[in-house]
C-alpha cells in the first residue's frame, strides 16, 4: 500500500522534485546525447515516487536522494572503461544496493527462510558490480533494478511472482476445471502467508505441481485450503 505524505511532506517533495528535474535538464543540455555523454539520471515525478514508497522511512529516503543531486561533488564525472557517470549516480547505486540487501534480510525474517529455492539468485545479497566491465545499457539496467529492489514494493513483487509461477504451473499441469478452482484458491491467500507456507513445505512445491503424481489436484487443494481464512 502506498504511503500518504502529509501536506508539509508533499510540499517538500514537490520542491525537491522541481530542483532535481531542473538539475537534470541543465545536465542534459550541457552534455548532450552523444555517445560520449555520461549517464544522466531520469527525471522524477511526484506521482511515481508516492506510488512506489510504502512507509515514511522510504519516503524520507527518496526525498534525501533527490536532494543529494545538488550537494558537494555530486555532479562530478566519474569515468569507467566503457561509460561516464555522475558521481551522484555511482553513490546512489551503492546506496540502493545496500538498502536492497537490507530489504532482502527483512523479508527473509518475515517469511522465515534463508534462501528460497525457486528464487535463490534474486534473494542472494547483491554486490556492487565492477562498472569497468559493463556497458551503458547494462549499467542502466542494474541502476533501475537496484532502485526497485531497495523498496518494500520491489521485494513484495518477487514474492508475488512466486504466486504467479505457482498458478502458471497449475494452469499448465492440471485439468482445466481443477486448475481454475486451484488458481482461485491461491488468489485468496495473501502473498506473505503463501510464501511462508511454500518455503516451510505447507503447500505442495513446484516440482510436485509439474510432476505426474496421481491425485495431484486433490493434494494441492487440500493444502491450499488450510491457508484460506
Amino acid at each position: 500500500m502506498a504511503y500518504k505524505p502529509t501536506k508539509k511532506q508533499n510540499e517538500n517533495l514537490r520542491a525537491a522534485v522541481k530542483r532535481f528535474n531542473s538539475t537534470i535538464d541543465r545536465l542534459n543540455k550541457h552534455y548532450g546525447s552523444g555517445g560520449d555523454a555520461p549517464i544522466i539520471p531520469q527525471k522524477r515525478t511526484m506521482k511515481d515516487i508516492k506510488n512506489s514508497v510504502s512507509n515514511y522511512n522510504e519516503f524520507r529516503r527518496e526525498l534525501a536522494a533527490l536532494n543529494r543531486i545538488t550537494k558537494g561533488k555530486a555532479k562530478d564525472i566519474v569515468e569507467f572503461d566503457n561509460v561516464k557517470m555522475l558521481r551522484y549516480s555511482v553513490n546512489e547505486l551503492k546506496n540502493d544496493i545496500r538498502q536492497a540487501n537490507k530489504q532482502r534480510a527483512a523479508f527473509r525474517d518475515i517469511i522465515g527462510y534463508n534462501q528460497m529455492r525457486t528464487d535463490s539468485e534474486n534473494l542472494r545479497n547483491r554486490k556492487m558490480p565492477d562498472l569497468n566491465k559493463l556497458d551503458r545499457e547494462q549499467i542502466e539496467k542494474i541502476m533501475k533494478s537496484a532502485s526497485q529492489e531497495a523498496l518494500t514494493s520491489g521485494q513484495m513483487a518477487r514474492l508475488e511472482q512466486l504466486k504467479e509461477n505457482y498458478k502458471k504451473g497449475i494452469r499448465e499441469n492440471v485439468r482445466k476445471d481443477d486448475a481454475e478452482r486451484l488458481e482461485n484458491m491461491v488468489d485468496q491467500i495473501d502473498t506473505i502467508t503463501f510464501a511462508n507456507a511454500y518455503v516451510n513445505d505447507e503447500v505442495e512445491n513446484l516440482e510436485f505441481v509439474y510432476g505426474n503424481e496421481k491425485g495431484k489436484a486433490s493434494r494441492i487443494g487440500t493444502k491450499l485450503q488450510t491457508l484460506i481464512v
